[in-house]
């Protein structure tokens, strides 16, 4: 299982991400996380296939990895690719470090 922490993601622009493939190292997927309400959008083939018809049936964000009884795997009903989470995950430290460079 991929680690989204691999992943290589840039800032492009507001609320917009390259995240590199995992599998071909030259090639990047454009994530823009404020689509559908904040649950995020990618180019990917999973987003397009899986996680959009799931977002437009249960209208329901869900994340990439659920914890279970047998660890963590992949949530089947995902509405979220790993370059969505990937990109969450680097939005996230951008903030935690501009406030902590404040505090």
């Amino acid at each position: 299982m991929d680690s989204l922490y691999n992943l290589k993601v840039i800032h492009y622009e507001n609320g917009r991400y390259k995240v590199f493939s995992s599998d071909k190292l030259d090639s990047y997927y454009l994530v823009d996380l404020l689509y559908n309400q904040g649950n995020g959008e990618c180019a990917c083939p999973d987003f397009r296939i899986n996680c959009w018809p799931m977002l437009r049936r249960t209208n329901n964000p869900q994340g990439y990895y659920i914890k279970t009884k047998k660890g963590v795997v992949i949530n089947k009903l995902r509405t979220r690719c790993k370059h969505v989470e990937a990109a969450r995950i680097y939005f996230l430290e951008e903030i935690i470090n501009k406030i902590k460079n404040k505090v």
